[in-house]
């Protein structure tokens, strides 16, 4: 028996040594699980910045889109302004000028001088006709 006393003493050693190494990745293994379930939670924060950033990015691509918009808006507002201006100046010299041409008509068939060429109101409203023709002849060139 003390042949089998020194087996049994030699067998227990190298197991002995196995479960030493199996115990230390068992406990690492159960402190790895217990520390990820005590901060699973973070897994919940990370979606929720994720979900954070998705809102961010949205409402900056809206103000974005709203300053390109409003920047638009100026440009075409500015460049119907600067169109009006030079669309009613076209516009306003001869009217202006038809304006004077039928008051001094009013004016010479009032006075019943229409028919004489050596009246001040014949002869204004004669060399008024021309300006009036000019103007109106440029207006409809560039009425585009």
């Amino acid at each position: 028996m003390p042949d089998n006393a020194d087996t049994n003493a030699a067998t227990p050693t190298p197991t002995s040594s196995k479960p030493a190494s199996a115990g230390f990745w068992q406990s690492l293994k159960r402190g790895l699980i217990s520390t990820e379930a005590e901060f699973s939670f973070f897994k919940g924060l990370t979606f929720i910045g994720f979900l954070g950033t998705l809102i961010v990015a949205y409402f900056q691509y809206l103000s974005a889109y709203q300053d390109k918009v409003a920047t638009l808006a100026r440009q075409d507002l500015t460049e119907a302004t600067l169109a009006f201006t030079e669309g009613s100046s076209a516009l306003s010299i001869p009217l202006s000028l038809q304006e004077r041409l039928i008051f001094e008509f009013y004016d010479a068939t009032h006075q019943k001088v229409d028919t004489d060429d050596k009246a001040y109101v014949t002869k204004s409203a004669r060399a008024l006709n021309k300006s009036y023709d000019d103007a109106y002849t440029a207006l409809r060139e560039n009425i585009n």
